[in-house]
């Protein structure tokens, strides 16, 4: 393959990625190549050097999810992020996917969990106010304090649901970060050797 098909096969397969991230990831590839030239390196070994370029855009697509999420952390930025992880390799995929999901159906559950307590602290707190609670539920200083222990659990247990959350695209960001470094040749200063 050369240069041109390498850096025209990247281009492609970055379709999606904004503008100014292509060009300036296919800038440096030039650039990349240029002083390999310049050093007297085979071009084509270079170019191989680097593998697929499709694999490559993955990779890329990956980092730039990563870093999007990470410099503004929003749920459109952690489902790209996200995106972008599960492009990175099909066994991992094989692997992950289950645990992702299931994780994913224990967040949602308990999510929803909280989300109930809340309600029924705040619709318990709302009876106490319009005086319309039922004298069989116990007194007002009971319920008053079933409600304040209600909302407390529902919404402490959302700030460490999204530590949680945080904690976990950290730990699953790291593993991203080591797979990207190890699977592409030439990376973390080690070369290839030449032929």
């Amino acid at each position: 393959m050369t240069r041109e098909q390498f850096l025209k096969e990247l281009r492609g397969a970055l379709a999606g990625v904004p503008a100014p991230d292509i060009e300036d990831i296919v800038a440096d590839y030039q650039s990349y190549f240029a002083e390999a030239l310049s050093a007297g390196r085979n071009i084509d070994e270079v170019v191989a050097a680097h593998g697929d370029p499709r694999r490559l855009a993955r990779e890329l697509r990956a980092e730039l999810g990563l870093r999007q999420w990470e410099d503004r952390r929003s749920p459109g930025t952690f489902w790209n992020a996200m995106l972008a992880l599960a492009g990175l390799a099909a066994i991992d995929l094989i692997i992950l996917i289950p645990a992702l999901l299931v994780l994913g159906f224990l967040v949602l559950i308990l999510f929803f969990v909280l989300s109930l307590f809340g309600v029924i602290g705040l619709g318990t707190l709302l009876d106490l106010i319009s005086a319309s609670q039922d004298p069989a539920e116990g007194s007002w200083t009971y319920l008053l304090f079933r409600s304040i222990g209600f909302l407390a659990a529902s919404i402490g247990g959302v700030v460490l649901l999204i530590f949680g959350l945080r904690w976990g695209m950290a730990r699953l960001t790291r593993y991203a970060r080591l797979h990207y470094r190890l699977a592409r040749p030439g990376s973390a200063g080690i070369r290839p050797a030449s032929r």
